[in-house]
């Protein structure tokens, strides 16, 4: 799937390939159009899509090259049986090195941060979707993301307010529409599907 992000003040694409799909799972490329590329493997389990690490897609959409090592996952990408009224969370540890995307970042501990991403979803209707790659069915998610960071030794973490944003989720294509931002302005939208 290739995507077009918008938001204000410029555009930026990127796409998302799978490969090495079997029963268990498969592993998704994101390729940005700064260049940068981020790999990741999601699994199947009794029917539930799961995340075997967080990606970070504001940073990699805004070319920054930050880097988070997962440290453990917990909950769902996907439940097995999407459907309006599922509500699911997932729950990331990660380890961030902050200082590409935050030059001036310092602590303790270098520019590495510890933190948490946990993000609760609702699927909240059933409708239409309209965008360039075509309109389908969908469902809608609710996501509310929840960012944690440890501020090192001695010093309280810190908790920056919940993003939310929207999903729009195709049975047999998969992601083709994200809204998120205060007033959900910035907008990722598939305009091509390809499947194999």
């Amino acid at each position: 799937i290739t995507y077009a992000n918008r938001y204000t003040g410029g555009t930026s694409n990127y796409s998302m390939t799978a490969s090495n799909v079997d029963e268990r799972g498969a592993t998704m490329t994101i390729v940005y159009e700064s260049g940068l590329r981020s790999e990741q493997r999601y699994t199947c389990s009794n029917g539930a899509v799961q995340a075997t690490g967080y990606v970070d897609m504001a940073a990699g959409m805004s070319g920054a090259s930050a880097t988070a090592q997962t440290r453990s996952v917990e909950g769902e990408l996907l439940p097995q049986n999407l459907r309006v009224g599922s509500r699911w969370n997932t729950r990331f540890v990660i380890a961030m090195q902050l200082g590409a995307v935050l030059p001036e970042a310092t602590n303790t501990v270098g520019d590495t941060m510890n933190g948490t991403v946990s993000i609760q979803r609702e699927a909240i209707a059933e409708e239409a979707v309209t965008v360039p790659a075509g309109t389908f069915r969908a469902i809608k998610v609710k996501a509310e993301t929840d960012f944690r960071i440890d501020a090192g030794a001695g010093a309280s973490p810190e908790n920056y307010p919940p993003l939310v944003s929207y999903e729009w989720w195709v049975e047999g294509k998969g992601l083709v529409k994200t809204t998120m931002g205060g007033d959900q302005s910035i907008v990722s939208e598939a305009t091509a599907i390809v499947l194999p």
